[in-house]
């Protein structure tokens, strides 16, 4: 699920970027940090949107020569929940199942959770629905159920499944 988040961020600035336009330097700085990265209980940043109008002076860290400002800006964030319906984009597919992504989120699909209407197809490299004309291959666009979910310091993956009726290549 994405979020609209507003958060803030400490960003150092070294001697060198604090001359008269300082402030676009604290806001490259705080874009290549925090995007792609998880926040705590907010997800992964996807996108920065808005900085807060009311930039603070910096404060001078003792003992160093860099300075330290405190952002506050507004963050679409990504954080997916076991039991969730998504639509996602398929990256890999093998006779083991298949690899699918939501933002940094990567999702596997095993086997054991594809509908028993899909076999492998070794030569095509995809699944292909047995009733019907449905494949799922590289770069389809499907609907899937999340059933786990492992989250780690520096990224999220999880476990979805297709085995409902409303799951399932869109296209």
């Amino acid at each position: 699920m994405f979020f609209l988040t507003t958060l803030e961020q400490n960003i150092f600035l070294a001697p060198k970027y604090l001359k008269k336009n300082y402030k676009k330097y604290c806001f490259s700085s705080l874009i290549a940090t925090v995007e792609g990265n998880k926040v705590g209980p907010f997800g992964t940043v996807v996108l920065v949107v808005e900085f807060s109008k009311n930039f603070k002076k910096g404060k001078f860290i003792p003992g160093s020569s860099s300075a330290l400002f405190c952002l506050k800006y507004r963050a679409i964030t990504v954080k997916v929940f076991k039991g969730e319906i998504l639509d996602t984009i398929v990256t890999n597919v093998t006779k083991l199942g298949f690899f699918c992504e939501i933002g940094i989120v990567q999702i596997f699909v095993a086997k054991q959770f594809i509908s028993e209407n899909f076999k492998y197809e070794t030569i095509l490299n995809c699944w292909e629905c047995i009733k019907s004309n449905k494949k799922i291959f590289s770069d389809l666009l499907i609907r899937i159920r999340i059933i786990g979910i492992r989250e780690d310091q520096e990224s999220s993956q999880a476990i979805g499944s297709i085995k409902e009726s409303i799951l399932g290549p869109l296209r």
